[in-house]
């Protein structure tokens, strides 16, 4: 029986991170009785994660092997019928799949571009430069379908001058079969988790930084950490700076976690932290909402939609450690209003 097939184009299935993450779940739970999705890797590979700066030359190569086998792929194959990309707004991936995307047209398969990272600055930029914006639209513009994460990026998009008909607004999502039961409260303090790649643009060193300012107010509190570095030795500088800032007997820094192993962590925390200075709409604030926790973010991306401040959750300014250290104070100082409030974020992400 022929079957029209959607083919993938995304990371490889080792590798970390929402975007692998939301398709490891797709293809787990995706039936079709009319359909069959491929996956088809691009792009950098999981293995060279920390030298992907590096390897400029051999990335460039091989994002021509990768394409040569697209190519081969599409001939060979009349039952793909739509190819679905997933690029970030910024300036690699959009030339890496606006080729593809282009490519995917003059062998005459439908198009769905799904944007899952985003960046303002980037979005302004083509916005306010014809140079800029008419390659993107040439390429972007031709796809049959853009779906993106929120609807301020929709907005955007419209004011690039992509057609509006053609933009859909979705979510992420998370795997509710893992949630797990609460842990019962065993202090009179909160449990803060940030749980996500460690990195300066995710806002883990404010949360140091911020942590620092709560101990000196002599406030209780424990942070833990879970997640892979953005760099070999960005876990060993967190580390170093909560030294520095005499705060490591209030912080954790544990190792990368999935499955079971990662929502058993969201159980057994209060308050989740992301004060994330670039955002698309994180697989695991979803999680962490899902799981009752009370929130503690910026409004990067999707978040100020997710988030509404005050009521299932608290916004911080991007990069502002004060601001940060003042939500923080006021879930411990408020901590069973906090509690409370978590656990209704519990429906709220089933919505």
């Amino acid at each position: 029986m022929f079957r029209p097939t959607v083919l993938i184009i995304t990371k490889d299935a080792e590798s970390r991170g929402g975007v692998a993450n939301y398709y490891d779940l797709f293809f787990e739970k995706s039936v079709d009785q009319n359909l069959d999705f491929e996956r088809f890797d691009i792009g950098s590979r999981s293995k060279d994660y920390y030298h992907r700066k590096r390897r400029k030359l051999r990335y460039s190569l091989e994002y021509l092997v990768d394409v040569c086998r697209l190519i081969s792929r599409l001939i060979a194959s009349p039952k793909i019928c739509c190819v679905l990309l997933n690029p970030s707004l910024i300036p690699v991936p959009l030339l890496r799949d606006g080729i593809v995307l282009i490519m995917a047209h003059l062998f005459r398969r439908a198009t769905v571009v799904f944007f899952r990272g985003w960046r303002d600055d980037i979005a302004e930029v083509l916005a306010r430069r014809r140079w800029l914006r008419y390659p993107f639209l040439a390429a972007f513009g031709r796809a049959d379908r853009v779906v993106v994460l929120a609807d301020d990026f929709r907005r955007q998009l419209e004011n690039i001058g992509l057609d509006s008909s053609k933009i859909a607004v979705s979510r992420t999502m998370f795997n509710g079969d893992l949630i797990q039961s609460r842990t019962m409260i065993s202090s009179s303090f909160p449990q803060f988790l940030f749980l996500s790649r460690i990195s300066r643009e995710k806002g883990a060193f404010e949360v140091v930084e911020a942590a620092s300012l709560l101990k000196k107010r002599g406030l209780k509190f424990r942070i833990a950490f879970h997640g892979h570095g953005a760099a070999k030795n960005t876990i060993t500088e967190l580390k170093s700076l909560a030294d520095v800032l005499q705060v490591s007997d209030r912080i954790e820094v544990g190792d990368f976690l999935d499955g079971v192993a990662k929502y058993g962590a969201y159980a057994k925390a209060d308050v989740f932290l992301l004060p994330s200075h670039h955002e698309g709409c994180p697989n695991s604030l979803l999680e962490a909402m899902a799981s009752g926790c009370f929130v503690i973010c910026t409004g990067a991306g999707a978040m100020k939609e997710v988030v509404h401040d005050g009521v299932n959750g608290l916004l911080t300014r991007i990069g502002d450690v004060n601001d940060l250290a003042q939500k923080m104070a006021w879930s411990i100082e408020n901590f069973a209003t906090a509690v409370r409030l978590g656990q209704k974020n519990r429906n709220y992400a089933f919505t």
